[in-house]
């Protein structure tokens, strides 16, 4: 699994939607199993315009690895405390 920020912040409507950044590992031929939002794990202050938290996560094939990488996306593993919801 491969993530990456979405953009988000409090107290607006924003962040790059899962389907959006599918679309971006697809285009660059990695095959995408499953995509959902998730939480990062880590606290953040409260406060309009700080960071959300929110992440978009992939299950990808593991031959494309490296270039989602390439892609500045990076493997879950890097997050220990995500709550991350399985693929429907």
């Amino acid at each position: 699994m491969v993530y990456k920020y979405d953009g988000s912040v409090q107290c607006e409507e924003s962040g790059v939607a899962v389907e959006d950044m599918r679309r971006e590992l697809t285009r660059a031929g990695v095959e995408v199993v499953c995509g959902r939002k998730a939480q990062d794990g880590r606290a953040y202050p409260a406060m309009c315009g700080a960071a959300t938290g929110r992440i978009n996560v992939y299950t990808i094939d593991e031959s494309g690895l490296d270039t989602a990488e390439a892609l500045d996306f990076k493997s879950v593993e890097t997050l220990p405390d995500a709550r991350i919801p399985p693929c429907e």
